[in-house]
C-alpha cells in the first residue's frame, strides 16, 4: 500500500485555516477509487485520519478538521467546495466536536444559516434528530434559536422527505454523498438494486461519471449475499431484485412502443388533414404540427433507445449474476 504521511494534527491545521495542508493531507483519498482490497486500506487509512478528534492549541476541548471548516470566519461564504472534498473522503456529517457544547457539523450550518454547506452535510445523511451535549438542542432547534429561517426550512423539508437513497443521490450526481456513504459503509445490498427512473445508483454512474462507476461496482460485489446454494423451494433475494428491475424497465419499454404507436398514427392523421383538400387547417398551422410531433418523435426514440441499452444491461447481469449466486 502507498505510504499515507499525515500532519501530527489535521485539526490544528483547521484552527490555524490552514486549508492548502488539509486538502494536501486528504489528497490521497480523493484521487484513489476503492477497485481494490489495498485501494480500501488507502482511503480507510485516510477516513479515519479525518475524522480523529484532538486537541488545539488555544481552543478548550477537541475537534476534528470538518468543524473548524464550519466554524471559522474565514469560510463565511457558505462555500461548500471544502467540504464536500472531506466528505468525498469519509468525513462523518455528524461528527460531535469535543468541546463543551458537542456540536455537530449541522449544528454550525444551522446556526449560521449555511444553506449550500447544510445541503451537502443533509445529502451526505445527517440524524435530524442528533442533538448537542450542552445544551440538548437538534439542529431545527439551533436554527429556530438563531432566526435562521432558510436553513429552518430546509431542515424540517429534508426531513419530511427522508434520506435519500443511493440511487437518488447518483441520479443527481452528488457523488461526494455516494462515496461517503460507500466508505463508510453505511449501505446494503438494498440500496445497490433500489431505483430512481428505472435505474439503479451503478446505472446512473455508468451513464454521468464512469469512473466513480469502478467504485461503486466494487461495492456492489462486496455487498453481495455470500454464495450458496439454496434449497430447492428458495429463491436467491438478488435474483428476485434483479428481475423486478427488468420487469419494470420492460414495462417502461411498453409504455414507449405504444407511444410510438400512437405517433404514428398522429402522423398519418397529419397526411390527411395537410394533403387532403377538405382540410380546414392553414399552412403554417401544419408546418408547427409537423414541428412539434418531430420533436416528440426525436424525443420518444432516444428514450427507446437508452432504455434498450439499460435493458440489455441488466440481463447481462442477471446472467452473470446466477452463476455466482448459485454454486453448480
Amino acid at each position: 500500500m502507498r505510504e499515507l504521511s499525515f500532519p501530527d494534527n489535521l485539526a490544528q491545521l483547521g484552527a490555524d485555516n490552514d486549508w492548502k495542508s488539509v486538502e494536501q493531507a486528504i489528497e490521497p483519498g480523493l484521487r484513489c477509487l476503492v477497485t481494490s482490497a489495498e485501494a480500501e486500506e488507502l482511503v480507510d487509512t485516510v477516513r479515519l485520519r479525518v475524522n480523529k478528534i484532538e486537541p488545539v492549541s488555544a481552543v478548550p476541548g477537541a475537534f476534528a478538521a470538518i468543524h473548524f471548516l464550519l466554524w471559522s470566519s474565514s469560510t463565511a461564504k457558505d462555500d461548500a467546495k471544502l467540504l464536500k472534498k472531506l466528505l468525498w473522503v469519509g468525513s462523518d456529517p455528524d461528527l460531535a466536536s469535543g468541546g463543551a457544547a458537542g456540536w455537530k457539523p449541522s449544528h454550525y450550518c444551522a446556526a449560521k444559516g449555511w444553506i449550500n454547506c447544510l445541503q451537502a452535510l443533509i445529502d451526505a445523511g445527517i440524524d435530524f434528530e442528533a442533538e448537542s451535549a450542552r445544551p440538548k438542542e437538534t439542529p431545527v432547534v439551533v436554527a429556530t434559536r438563531n432566526k435562521q429561517v432558510t436553513a429552518l426550512q430546509l431542515l424540517n423539508e429534508s426531513k419530511s422527505v427522508g434520506k435519500k437513497s443511493l440511487a437518488q443521490l447518483s441520479s443527481e450526481q452528488a457523488w461526494f454523498a455516494v462515496l461517503n456513504r460507500l466508505r463508510r459503509r453505511l449501505v446494503a445490498f438494498n440500496d445497490f438494486v433500489e431505483t430512481v427512473d428505472g435505474m439503479t445508483a451503478l446505472q446512473w454512474a455508468e451513464f454521468h461519471k464512469s469512473t466513480v462507476a469502478e467504485e461503486v461496482r466494487y461495492w456492489f460485489m462486496k455487498f453481495l449475499p455470500p454464495c450458496r446454494t439454496p434449497l430447492a423451494s428458495e429463491e436467491s433475494e438478488m435474483l428476485k431484485h434483479l428481475r423486478v428491475l427488468i420487469e419494470k424497465q420492460q414495462q417502461v419499454m411498453n409504455d414507449v412502443v405504444s407511444r410510438l404507436i400512437g405517433l404514428e398514427a398522429k402522423f398519418r392523421a397529419l397526411d390527411v388533414l395537410s394533403h387532403g383538400s377538405s382540410s380546414s387547417l392553414s399552412g403554417e398551422a401544419v408546418l408547427a404540427l409537423e414541428g412539434k410531433l418531430d420533436s416528440f418523435e426525436t424525443a420518444v426514440v432516444e428514450r427507446d433507445a437508452v432504455l434498450h441499452a439499460n435493458l440489455a444491461r441488466l440481463q447481462t447481469q442477471i446472467e452473470a449474476l446466477s452463476d455466482k449466486v448459485f454454486e453448480k
